[in-house]
C-alpha cells in the first residue's frame, strides 16, 4: 500500500523533487554546432574577440568600473553584428532600467 499524502505541500515537494531529477537526466554538455565550432576555431574570431577587449578598455565607462571589460566586449561584438557601419539609428529598449550602456554600446544609437 502506498504512502497517503495529506498536506498540498508535500505535493510540491514530490513534484520538484521529480523536476530535479529530469533535469538531471537532460543536462548534458550542450552540443556545439558545426558553425559555432568552425568559427571558434578560426584565427580571424580570436583577433577579433581580442581587438573588442582591447578597445573596451579604453572606454570610459570601463575605466570608472561602470562595466567589466569583457561586458564592454561582448556590447562591441553584438554591435559589428547589428550596425557594422555605425550609422545613427534609433531604437527602443524595454529593460531600460538604470542600465542604458548596453544598448549604446550594442547599436550606437543616436535616439533611444
Amino acid at each position: 500500500m502506498s504512502p497517503k499524502l495529506e498536506s498540498p505541500s508535500l505535493y510540491f515537494l514530490l513534484f520538484y523533487w521529480l523536476l530535479a531529477k529530469i533535469n538531471l537526466l537532460f543536462m548534458a554538455e550542450p552540443v556545439q554546432d558545426q558553425k559555432q565550432q568552425q568559427q571558434e576555431q578560426n584565427p580571424a574570431f580570436h583577433a577579433e574577440l581580442q581587438r573588442n577587449l582591447f578597445l573596451a578598455e579604453t572606454l570610459p565607462s570601463v575605466k570608472n568600473g561602470f562595466l567589466s571589460r569583457e561586458q564592454a566586449a561582448y556590447c562591441m561584438g553584438w554591435k559589428d553584428i547589428v550596425n557594422p557601419q555605425s550609422d545613427p539609428q534609433t531604437i527602443l529598449y524595454n529593460a531600460m532600467g538604470p542600465d542604458i550602456v548596453t544598448p549604446l554600446l550594442t547599436t550606437n544609437a543616436a535616439t533611444i
